[in-house]
């Protein structure tokens, strides 16, 4: 059923964009397994995986991330785009320029980059 967990972590177009997302910080190790419980308890046990220094950073990139999934699937659903994960991560890679740029520090500080490999 689609709900905001098949949304956000369990669907396999959700566990790619996280996949892609996290491998390009080395922590693909956190990317979404298809039978999360919930979207809260998979961010929970992931930023537990990562270096204190880099928590902000890592949950900030959670919240762009969930964001533009939603963004995204509403872009399907009501204005009948299909689902497109290139156009997706460089969503994603614009926003986080954007988002940068209006000083989310932690972001911008583990990212030097990383994230312009997308796509």
């Amino acid at each position: 059923p689609e709900n905001i967990q098949h949304i956000l972590t369990t669907c396999v177009f959700a566990r790619e964009f996280w996949f892609r997302i996290l491998a390009k910080f080395d922590w693909q190790v956190c990317t979404p397994l298809r039978d999360e419980l919930s979207f809260s308890e998979w961010w929970r046990t992931s930023v537990k995986k990562i270096q204190k220094d880099k928590r902000k950073g890592f949950n900030t990139l959670v919240i762009l991330g969930a964001w533009l999934l939603w963004k995204h699937r509403n872009a399907c659903v009501f204005e009948g785009d299909r689902p497109n994960l290139d156009r997706l991560l460089q969503a994603f890679k614009d926003e986080h320029h954007l988002w940068c740029l209006a000083g989310a520090r932690s972001l911008s500080s583990l990212s030097a980059g990383q994230v312009f490999g997308l796509g």
